[in-house]
């Protein structure tokens, strides 16, 4: 230990020494600490005061709204028992049926059948003791091939047979599953396919329609300078008539039908008719825009034009001979 260190200490001793000097000392130190305790108190007692005086304004006039209910967890378990009930997650492991599903069931052979639409003609038909072995003639509407039919066999895909009557045929519509009839004309006759024999043909006084001249129901003339001019305006001459494409029973366009004719129109001096399906001209079929406008230009220098049309079911051919 040094000199220095000895000396300090020493007078360590000797301050301890003196109980006079260490008693004032901690006289001072309690004078501060009281003085802070008193400023606290004092501080305490003005907010609590202040707290009292000010109380009946913090205090709310009116109650709190009211919470709203808590959700019932019963109210919810009925809200989902439509997904339960249509097993949406597959609960059962079983798939739900679908949503679109044609659950009506075809009508009965003894319920009422509604005339049907269907371009079908009914030819003649052969009534058996056994339903099975009853036959009906059918055939499409208009011309074309007609063959026999039994009890549930089709024709093409628009229909299958299911009951064969005395001059009626029971089908199911197979594009809307709907029970309908077909029947056979009360003043037509039947011909079991035999042809008949031809009637005879009257002539006809021609009979001058404008520039056109008919000779026939199916047979006209009219003058080429006529022709010319009416194919120079090629805008005049579609604003007298409206036609619109022809959809067969397959969904393919077959020809283009007369919505409107203007009266006296050259269509209507050349015998056409609302609702005439234009099939083809000089044996081509026109199903598009593009081959009309073919057709259209290849017929101004033809002498005789031959018009196929589509007429009450019927098809027929239209004669034009430019002179």
């Amino acid at each position: 230990m040094t000199c220095t260190e000895v000396l300090d200490v020493a007078s360590i001793l000797a301050d301890m020494a003196k109980p006079s000097i260490n008693a004032s000392k901690l006289n001072t130190v309690l004078d501060k600490v009281l003085i802070y305790v008193v400023i606290l108190l004092l501080g305490y007692g003005a907010a609590d005061l202040t707290a009292l005086s000010l109380r009946s304004e913090l205090v709310p006039s009116e109650k709190p709204p009211a919470k709203p209910p808590a959700p019932s967890f019963r109210q919810a378990s009925v809200d989902y028992s439509v997904i339960e009930r249509r097993n949406v997650f597959l609960a059962s492991g079983k798939n739900p049926a679908p949503l679109s599903a044609d659950t009506t069931k075809p009508q009965d052979l003894d319920g009422p059948a509604t005339k049907s639409d269907l371009p079908i003609r009914l030819v003649g038909t052969i009534v058996h003791a056994n339903p099975k072995l009853s036959v009906a003639t059918l055939g499409p509407r208009g011309r074309g091939e007609t063959k026999p039919y039994f009890i549930g066999d089709r024709f093409k895909n628009d229909a299958e047979l299911l009951k064969v009557e005395r001059r009626r045929v029971i089908i199911r519509n197979l594009r809307n599953q709907r029970t309908e009839f077909i029947e056979i004309p009360k003043d037509a006759k039947i011909t079991f396919g035999l042809k008949s024999a031809p009637e005879p043909v009257t002539e006809q006084a021609p009979k001058k329609n404008g520039i056109v001249t008919q000779t026939s129901e199916y047979e006209f003339s009219l003058p080429r300078e006529e022709v010319l001019k009416q194919t120079q305006n090629l805008s005049g001459l579609l604003s007298q008539a409206r036609v619109v494409r022809n959809i067969g029973s397959d969904g393919s366009v077959r020809g283009f039908k007369f919505s409107s004719i203007k009266p006296g129109s050259l269509f209507e001096q050349l015998g056409l008719k609302v609702g005439d399906v234009i099939l083809g001209v000089n044996g081509e079929d026109i199903n598009s825009p593009a081959q009309g406008m073919s057709a259209y230009n290849a017929l101004k220098d033809d002498s005789n034009i031959k018009l196929n049309i589509l007429r009450n079911g019927r098809e027929e051919e239209v004669n034009y001979t430019v002179r």
